[in-house]
């Protein structure tokens, strides 16, 4: 997460081969197929030796959000190996690791879970997310039994996340992840 009041954030990469260096490349995406974000990795390309680490540093060069908006990109760590003299026909393979970044303004609210409703609608689920924020559902769970994972609902956004019916009579619980990672449950 980065609030829009901060300098930078520093990304820690760890080598955990004992033999290799990798060179690492980072860099910033817009969330859904856009290019161009506000930010800027430095350094964008590096070398971390074998058991050891290196940080990337990410800045915000956009405008300061409105007091109550959250905005998403994607943050890309590429670790490149390298290349062996003695070996001609290597197959090499790169791992490109993308992670939600979040831009949050500094004056943004807390996140108030009483603020994001479970509706039925048609004998389907709904959320309605009345919050500023993105929603990260882990698993949906209809009578105990888990019918959906991995989900986002966007900023003020409603949304269908079951294509399954729901009676009145079903229990439903929603697994949210929140900031740290944690669990957070609402029936």
């Amino acid at each position: 997460m980065y609030v829009d009041n901060k300098r930078e954030i520093i990304i820690p990469i760890l080598n955990s081969n004992k033999e290799k260096p990798f060179l690492i490349q980072s860099w910033v995406t817009g969330f859904e197929n856009e290019t161009k974000a506000p930010f800027i990795a430095t350094p964008p390309l590096f070398r971390v030796e074998p058991d050891s680490h290196g940080t990337a540093r990410i800045a915000y060069l956009g405008e300061s959000l409105s007091s109550n908006e959250e905005k998403l990109y994607l943050l890309n760590i590429k670790s490149i190996p390298p290349k062996r003299d003695d070996i001609e026909n290597e197959l090499q393979i790169i791992i490109n690791s993308q992670f939600k970044l979040f831009l949050r303004s500094k004056d943004i609210q807390p996140l108030n879970f009483d603020d994001v409703n479970i509706i039925r609608k048609k004998n389907r689920l709904w959320i309605k997310n009345n919050t500023p924020y993105h929603l990260s559902i882990k698993s949906v769970f209809i009578d105990s039994h888990n019918i959906q994972t991995s989900k986002m609902v966007y900023p003020w956004e409603e949304k269908q996340i079951s294509n399954k019916n729901i009676g009145t009579e079903q229990s439903v619980t929603i697994e949210f992840i929140n900031d740290y990672g944690a669990i957070i449950e609402k029936n």
